[in-house]
C-alpha cells in the first residue's frame, strides 16, 4: 500500500472472559472458542494491520475483521468476544490451520496455512469493497469482494491455552483521528505516538 496517511500500533479492546489483553497482545489463558476486537475503527478509505503469531498451540487461530453498523461503532459490548468471530453474520477471517477464509460460517479454500512467528497481513479497502491477506508478505489474493457498509475492526479468535497474536503495526489511509473510536481508553503502555484512542491512563510499576 501507498505510504501516504498514517501508521502506528492498535491494540486489543475487548476479548473473551479466558483470554487477557496486554495492549498488543492477546493471550488464551483456557481452552474455550472465543474472540479478540482491535480498538481502531474503519468506516472508509483503506487499512492495513500487521500481527505475528507468537504461539500457535493446535491451530484454531483465525484472523480478519468484524463489521458493525456505523452507528454503533463505539459500542464494544456489542462484540462477540465469547464466540468465534467468524462465525457471525459481521465476521470474516482466514484460518491458520487450513488456510480456509470463512464468511459467516461459509468456509471456502483461500491460501496457504500460518505458524508460530508468521506475519500476517490483513488489507482492508472499503474503497474497491475488498479484503485481502497476506503471509510473511506474500499476497494470498483477494479473499472477499463486496463488502457492505459499516465499521470495521480487527478481529482474532482464539481457542486453545497460551495461544498468543501480538499486533505489529496499523496503518491507515485517512489519518490517525478518523480512526479514533469514541470510548473510555483500557489502561496502555504505548507510546505517545503510536497512540489510537482517547488520553490513556498510566500504568504503575
Amino acid at each position: 500500500m501507498a505510504d501516504s496517511g498514517w501508521t502506528g500500533i492498535d491494540r486489543w479492546c475487548a476479548s473473551g472472559d479466558h483470554t487477557s489483553i496486554s495492549e498488543q497482545t492477546v493471550k488464551v489463558t483456557k481452552k474455550d472458542k472465543c474472540s479478540a476486537f482491535g480498538e481502531a475503527v474503519v468506516g472508509s478509505g483503506r487499512a492495513e494491520w500487521d500481527l505475528t503469531i507468537d504461539f500457535e498451540s493446535y491451530g484454531g487461530i483465525a484472523i480478519g475483521v468484524y463489521r458493525q453498523e456505523l452507528r454503533d461503532r463505539d459500542n464494544i459490548n456489542a462484540l462477540p468476544t465469547e464466540e468465534t468471530f467468524t462465525y457471525t453474520p459481521d465476521g470474516y477471517g482466514y484460518a491458520n490451520k487450513t488456510g480456509a477464509f470463512t464468511a459467516n460460517k461459509e468456509r471456502q479454500k483461500y491460501g496457504i496455512r500460518y505458524r508460530n512467528g508468521d506475519k500476517v497481513t490483513v488489507r482492508l479497502d472499503l474503497q474497491s469493497r475488498t479484503l485481502t491477506f497476506l503471509v510473511n508478505d506474500a499476497t494470498q489474493g483477494v479473499a472477499y469482494e463486496g463488502l457492505p457498509k459499516g465499521a470495521y475492526r480487527l478481529a482474532c479468535s482464539l481457542q486453545f491455552n497460551q495461544q498468543t497474536v501480538i499486533i505489529q503495526r496499523f496503518w491507515t489511509s485517512l489519518g490517525k483521528d478518523a480512526t479514533i473510536p469514541n470510548l473510555e481508553s483500557t489502561q496502555t503502555t504505548t507510546d505517545v505516538k503510536d497512540k489510537v484512542g482517547k488520553e490513556h491512563a498510566t500504568v504503575e510499576s
